[in-house]
């Protein structure tokens, strides 16, 4: 499968090493944003926020490509970013939840 870096080298043509450097840096910094959001919430919101990323997951799923991604949960990078940030906080507090389906 095709990493995000990848994907984004590939759709903005940085082939280059300053434009794979600076898609990397984009991608850290956004991680690391999700983590600084994500992480003062209280539990039962970020099990609340999981779960909604799973039901739109699965939805789309289901649909395949009769509808189309509605919302792109797996098209854009930044849903598995935010539920790996929620995965990470709530394995942090010990708090048991079931990995997205990736």
């Amino acid at each position: 499968s095709e990493s995000v870096l990848a994907r984004h080298a590939g759709r903005h043509r940085l082939n280059d090493a300053w434009g794979r450097t600076f898609v990397l840096w984009c991608m850290a910094s956004i991680k690391e944003s999700f983590d600084r959001v994500l992480k003062p919430l209280s539990t039962p919101a970020l099990q609340m926020l999981h779960a909604e990323i799973r039901r739109l997951l699965l939805e789309e799923d289901e649909q395949g490509d009769q509808a189309g991604a509605r919302y792109g949960v797996r098209k854009f990078p930044d849903f598995k970013m935010q539920a790996d940030a929620i995965e990470r906080i709530l394995g942090n507090r010990n708090e048991p939840f079931d990995p997205l389906p990736w």
